[in-house]
């Protein structure tokens, strides 16, 4: 078991080795360029969010590797448990990992570019006041670097889960049973917006809106992933 699951980590490491560096390669090319060109330029406004687009990465990497990842490891020979148990603990890591490098390069930026000057990517009136927002720390009235990488880990998580299931729907019941699972699910998302339960759900979160929301979507990432197992107990190649 031990071994099958470093063969698998392994695996998995060296599939996303290649795309990982690219899409860090990418980032860290348009933001240096970004940086330059602010610099060379008056009164230009440089805006810049490197968290999104590693929600984004998380979540088709949790579908991508459906097809690419899992029936190469169920011909080698590892077995259901070693595969979700090895997709769960890289999912977290990959998470934390994004969060941790998309902050550390966004704090250095600030530093170089100076922090009183940066403008931000949204800009809102609250309360007759302009207020400016970059990242969702920043409407918890904690902008540290701390506070942003628990909030990225758990929305990538998060992300990477659903999409995860969701590929294993389609995979396993075709396009036909995955297109009727979703359109369930917007069914119910509509009746709960017409019964008021949507509503009272966003308000009960706004209301209490704080850092302790985002652990419990990191809890909540598990679950949904923990529902994967049930989904590849008996999944076929």
């Amino acid at each position: 078991m031990v071994t099958q699951l470093k063969g698998s980590l392994y695996y998995l490491f060296s599939s996303l080795r290649f795309s990982l560096l690219v899409f860090w390669s990418i980032l860290g090319g348009v933001l240096v360029i970004s940086f330059i060109t602010d610099l060379l330029i008056t009164n230009s406004h440089f805006s810049f969010n490197l968290s999104f687009p590693t929600y984004i990465f998380a979540a088709i990497f949790g579908f991508w590797m459906i097809k690419n990842v899992i029936p190469y490891l169920i011909k080698m020979g590892a077995t259901r448990k070693a595969i979700f148990l090895s997709i769960g603990i890289f999912g977290i890591v990959l998470s934390v990992l994004n969060a941790v490098l998309s902050n550390t390069a966004s704090k250095i930026i600030a530093v170089l570019y100076s922090s009183n000057s940066l403008n931000h990517s949204i800009t809102l009136t609250v309360d007759g006041n302009e207020q400016f927002f970059n990242h969702i720390g920043d409407f918890l009235g904690d902008n540290s670097w701390l506070t942003r990488v628990v909030i990225d880990s758990s929305i990538s998580f998060f992300f990477f889960g659903c999409l995860f299931v969701g590929g294993l729907i389609f995979y396993r019941y075709g396009v036909v049973g995955g297109m009727i699972f979703f359109a369930l699910g917007f069914i119910a998302m509509i009746y709960a917006g017409h019964a008021g339960l949507l509503e009272t759900f966003v308000k009960a979160i706004f209301t209490n809106f704080s850092i302790v929301f985002f652990y419990q979507l990191f809890v909540v990432g598990i679950v949904v992933y923990l529902l994967s197992f049930f989904l590849m107990r008996r999944l076929t190649i």
